[in-house]
């Protein structure tokens, strides 16, 4: 049986896989490793270090950390000192950071040289720093908050700012248990396509060192050869990625003009791909493609996996994002939180016996992640039907109202995404003092292709009160970590154009 997580301290079951392989390879980041021991030992001595700058039992951490392994391992040092830490967005301007010392109640910021901000709270841990701390002698401590939280896990933010949760220690151990049993093998090749920043970055690399397997990290940075080269070389088990990054896959497994038969992606024993509802064509393609073991995962940061999709459930349950996981508890309700009918489509509330997340920077309004009455609200527009497999039809801020009629974005997206010459497209509500909200598209396309050209396709494929009012072209899609594009940017820009 595999080992896992001790439920005192999630950081005990990741110190008994290194006793058990210390020179064995525990992560991987562009061209550097680091054996189990040696991240261990930087544990702890960081861990030291961290404590005589004040970082105490019960605190709140924000990392800016360029590189993965270094990101690693100072989440692991604050873990062991009992307080919580999370990854923030890398790429967040300064003014953006200091909103997020605020808004999640931030005690420290441990930051590279490259992304100090000077904020009162920062940290810089740049390469003089680790060297110092590398060097002090210490001793692993596994000290836990008074609150138990060991992580600070943030919600994608593509609709409105982020939410973080705090997750407990039990509640990680539980997370790690529930993945794939491929992946919670010991000698395990894992790697992960997501920032430290996004929730299954996070995690995926936590869970892979709880069970004693070794984790590549390696976002696709639009470079997919160079990913398909890391997936095949390295003869990775199991892997992790968003559709986007399983697209770009497929892309690049046709034109290397194999054999239909012949899997694109040999050693994998497990594709998992989730951060975003997967389109139906593109798993279709990945389980042809790529390889006949793909999934697709609904998982929720602050919560767990919710549902999985298999091969085996094409094409019955072709658009589904799969069956509910054994534990978990789900409902769809009307707007007064009142339990739906098998079939109808509604607000997605979930519950499990794991301690529900603590909700940080939470919103005032209930179109995003938040807790009422025991149950935990994603934000998801969904139905379930009578096999107990569940659909996605949108987010709660993707639902449009046109003067009435409620129309889901993605559904519209759907529908024009097979337009010839679109590229991408992503539909947001504008206001509008008449109907309420009218559909907007953002098109990126090819060169050449006209306005007339898509509102032609569009008038064909989709119904009157879908078709977007509105379009605009633009050169790329705003994306963040967990390659979702940020549609509250896209709006950002329709209002000050406005």
């Amino acid at each position: 049986m595999p080992d896992t997580p001790t439920p005192d301290h999630f950081l005990r079951a990741i110190a008994a896989q290194a006793a058990r392989r210390p020179a064995g390879e525990a992560l991987l980041y562009d061209d550097r490793s680091v054996t189990w021991g040696a991240m261990m030992a930087a544990v702890a001595s960081r861990a030291q270090a961290l404590r005589a700058q004040g970082i105490l039992p019960g605190q709140r951490v924000g990392l800016v950390l360029r590189d993965f392994i270094d990101d690693t391992v100072f989440k692991l040092a604050v873990m062991s000192l009992g307080a919580a830490a999370g990854t923030l967005d890398l790429f967040a301007r300064p003014a953006s950071r200091a909103d997020a010392v605020a808004r999640y109640g931030l005690d420290h910021v441990i930051e590279d040289a490259a992304g100090f901000s000077g904020l009162p709270q920062s940290i810089r841990a740049d390469a003089a720093w680790i060297a110092r701390a590398d060097a002090i002698p210490a001793t692993l401590t596994f000290d836990r908050s008074p609150d138990g939280h060991a992580v600070i896990i943030f919600s994608s933010g593509t609709t409105s700012a982020p939410v973080g949760a705090l997750i407990g220690h039990d509640s990680l151990a539980a997370m790690s248990r529930a993945t794939p049993e491929i992946s919670r093998r010991p000698g395990t090749r894992r790697l992960t396509t997501y920032w430290h920043s996004t929730a299954a970055g996070a995690k995926l690399t936590l869970f892979g060192l709880s069970v004693g397997a070794t984790t590549r990290m390696h976002p696709a940075f639009g470079d997919f050869a160079g990913l398909a080269r890391v997936l095949r070389e390295d003869r990775i088990d199991y892997a992790a990625m968003s559709p986007a990054t399983a697209a770009g896959l497929i892309g690049i497994a046709r034109r290397a003009g194999e054999l239909p038969f012949l899997p694109f992606l040999p050693s994998l024993v497990r594709l998992s791909i989730s951060g975003a509802v997967c389109p139906p064509a593109i798993f279709d393609q990945a389980v042809a493609m790529l390889t006949p073991h793909a999934e697709i995962l609904y998982a929720i940061g602050s919560f767990g996996q919710v549902a999985v999709l298999t091969g085996a459930d094409l094409p019955a349950k072709r658009g589904s994002v799969g069956r509910i996981r054994p534990g978990i508890k789900v409902e769809i309700v009307d707007d007064a939180d009142q339990p739906q009918p098998t079939g109808t489509e509604g607000r997605l509330r979930l519950r499990s016996a794991t301690p529900p997340p603590v909700l940080i920077g939470e919103r005032d309004d209930r179109a995003g992640d938040h807790r009422t009455d025991g149950w935990f609200y994603p934000g998801d527009i969904a139905r379930l039907d009578a096999d107990g497999f569940l659909f996605i039809l949108g987010r709660e801020g993707e639902v449009i109202n046109l003067d009435g009629i409620k129309i889901y974005a993605p559904d519209v997206e759907q529908a024009l995404a097979p337009c010839p010459g679109l590229r991408e497209v992503a539909v947001v509500a504008m206001p509008d003092p008449t109907l309420g909200q009218i559909p907007v598209a953002f098109a990126v396309t090819d060169p050449g292709v006209t306005m007339a050209e898509l509102e032609t396709f569009a008038r064909v494929h989709l119904a009157t009160t879908k078709r977007p009012h509105r379009w605009v072209l633009v050169r790329a899609l705003p994306r963040g970590a967990s390659d979702k594009v940020l549609k509250r940017d896209l709006l950002a820009g329709l209002d000050a154009a406005s």
